[in-house]
């Protein structure tokens, strides 16, 4: 099962329409990127603390999934989205469960990590690797995953 910006972007790269869910949850989103940094950053500590971080942005990312829409329509302008309306099926999975803040402050005081993708920069970030990555996003890449 694909994340929903992954699903959103496979859906933007076939330039489908994608039904969203009426709300959005709230949480703090983190890219990719920033999680490997944040799995790095404990192996090159000289010591740690604590036996357990959380790894996440630090903050909620204001309406993510419809600005994410928003980025991919300017990249892909055959993909279109709106939201469910009426009793109307939306066809992206996510949680409908909202999440508080991660507290990353143990990873950053131990460790040194600190996240470098707020949510506009992971969103070009992504777009970007999109198109140096068309493969991934073929109708046989996906099958096989």
């Amino acid at each position: 099962n694909l994340g929903t910006p992954s699903q959103l972007a496979g859906m933007a790269v076939a330039g489908k329409t994608a039904v969203l869910t009426s709300r959005e949850i709230q949480r703090d989103w983190v890219y990719s990127v920033d999680v490997a940094h944040a799995l790095a950053a404990p192996v090159h500590a000289p010591t740690l603390d604590h036996t357990l971080y959380n790894v996440s942005s630090g903050v909620i990312w204001e309406q993510p999934i419809a600005r994410w829409c928003e980025a991919l329509t300017r990249a892909f302008p055959h993909f279109e989205y709106h939201t469910a309306t009426d009793g109307g099926q939306a066809n992206i999975w996510y949680t409908d469960r909202d999440r508080g803040i991660m507290d990353v402050g143990r990873l950053a005081l131990d460790a040194g990590y600190t996240p470098q993708y707020p949510m506009d920069a992971a969103y070009d970030a992504y777009i970007a690797w999109m198109k140096k990555t068309p493969e991934f996003w073929s109708p046989e890449a996906r099958a096989n995953r």
